[in-house]
């Protein structure tokens, strides 16, 4: 029994030393490896617009707009098709909207939430949208996307100063300062 308080006091000497979190410190200070970097872009009047039809890639969030078919993809914007005749979908144009996840419409105006925004765009003419509007703060419980989901490693720390992260891409980063 005498020996129990020494076992003990050696344990919690032990512990010390080795149950310190391994994310104390920086695994890649002042190196040069394979991590992840923010992909930004400032929600504005200049980067949203129609184009020539784009390949789609993934069908997500799709919605009828009188003739027209709307289908998101994923951060990039909105393809828009023609479906006069439902046995020949043809595409028409692409709608260019970094971020867009989601969206809803009434009568012809689209509204997006981007970040903690919400994009309003009249889309009447469809080879020619327009931002109507931009309201800040809409989503204030949006925190962006501050590390890449489901990435373990080093990563380029997040600047909301650059605007608005919409996705991560793998990368060579020297000296990144965030890891998990």
């Amino acid at each position: 029994m005498k020996q129990w308080p020494l076992v003990c006091i050696a344990y919690v000497i032990l512990c010390s030393f080795s149950c310190e979190p391994d994310y104390v410190t920086n695994p890649a200070a002042g190196l040069e490896v394979n991590g992840m970097r923010p992909f930004y872009t400032e929600i504005s009047n200049e980067i949203i617009y129609s184009t020539e039809p784009q390949e789609v890639k993934s069908l997500e969030n799709v919605i009828l707009f009188g003739t027209y078919i709307l289908v998101v993809e994923q951060l990039e914007g909105i393809h828009v098709i023609n479906n006069e005749d439902p046995s020949n979908p043809v595409s028409v144009a692409f709608w260019n909207i970094p971020g867009i996840t989601n969206f809803t419409i009434s009568n012809s105006t689209l509204f997006v939430p981007i970040a903690d925004k919400l994009v309003s765009i009249a889309v009447s003419d469809i080879h020619n949208i327009a931002v109507l509007g931009i309201q800040e703060g809409v989503f204030p419980s949006f925190t962006g996307h501050m590390f890449p989901e489901g990435f373990h490693g080093s990563f380029e720390c997040v600047d909301p100063e650059k605007g608005v992260v919409i996705f991560w891409v793998s990368d060579i980063l020297f000296d990144p300062q965030c890891w998990r």
